[in-house]
């Protein structure tokens, strides 16, 4: 959110990608990807900054391994998106 209240001007573009611990309860910094609203990233503050931006398209992107069948996956985050009501 930083790098976007800073630099937005120069972001046409955002890839979005959320992760988790990849030990559950873990205290080490290992990260797993996981389908956006699952993981560790506050979504509705980063796409706030991203509309103020101007940010044109966001991507969604998710790494192997997924944690659920790759569709189940995108439906997730899809789903996710929906539900969010983003605030500018």
């Amino acid at each position: 959110m930083d790098f976007l209240n800073r630099h937005g001007n120069r972001i046409a573009l955002l890839h979005l990608k959320d992760l988790t611990r990849a030990e559950p309860g873990g205290t080490g910094l290992q990260l797993a990807g996981i389908h956006l609203g699952g993981g560790i990233v506050d979504w509705p503050a980063v796409l706030a900054a991203a509309t103020r931006a101007g940010v044109a398209a966001c991507f969604i992107e998710q790494e192997a391994p997924f944690p659920a069948p790759v569709l189940e996956e995108l439906e997730a985050s899809f789903a996710y998106l929906a539900s969010l009501t983003v605030r500018s």
